[in-house]
Order: structure tokens, then C-alpha cells, then sequence
């Protein structure tokens, strides 16, 4: 019997760079968003407890264009699955 798939991994180099939407930017919790061919990736910084956390939503979940350098992409928070660095920074693991 086949084990039902739990993650999913994206390896770094097929993601794009991360970019902060110009209203986000100075923010003290700043959401940053990549492309990926399946998935944008959110990494949100927070400078007040110097954390870092990744995300990814499906493309299918996005709500119109995806321009990261102009806006933030539009998802509900519900679709932001947990993802992890993994592989010394190489890959993201993201929970599906």
C-alpha cells in the first residue's frame, strides 16, 4: 500500500528571488514572496524576535497576477502551508 505523500520539497535553486512589496518594506514583521513553478514561497522575518518562517501556497490558490517586486501576491492566510529549510539551506519542505 502506497503511503500517503506529507511533504512536498522545493529546492532552492528553482525558486526565484524573494522580493518585499514597497508597502511592506521597513515593516517590522516583513512578508517576502519567490516564485516557484508550482508555488509561491512567503518568508516572513521578524526583526523583533530576529525569527524567520517559510511558507508556500499554491499557485492555484493566488488570487490574480503575481508581480512580488510591485505587491503583495493575494492568498487567505488558511492556504500558506508550513515549510522548513532542510538540506543546509538547499531545499524547503513544505507540509501538504
Amino acid at each position: 500500500m502506497r503511503q500517503k505523500l506529507t511533504h512536498v520539497t522545493l529546492h532552492m535553486n528553482e525558486i526565484g528571488a524573494f522580493h518585499v512589496a514597497p508597502t511592506d518594506q521597513g515593516q517590522t514583521v516583513e512578508y517576502a514572496h519567490a516564485t516557484h513553478p508550482d508555488y509561491v514561497v512567503v518568508r516572513i522575518t521578524d526583526r523583533s524576535d530576529h525569527t524567520v518562517t517559510y511558507y508556500a501556497v499554491s499557485l492555484d490558490d493566488i488570487e490574480g497576477e503575481i508581480e512580488p517586486w510591485n505587491y503583495a501576491p493575494q492568498y487567505e492566510p488558511e492556504d500558506m502551508l508550513p515549510a522548513e529549510l532542510s538540506g543546509g539551506g538547499a531545499k524547503l519542505r513544505v507540509a501538504i
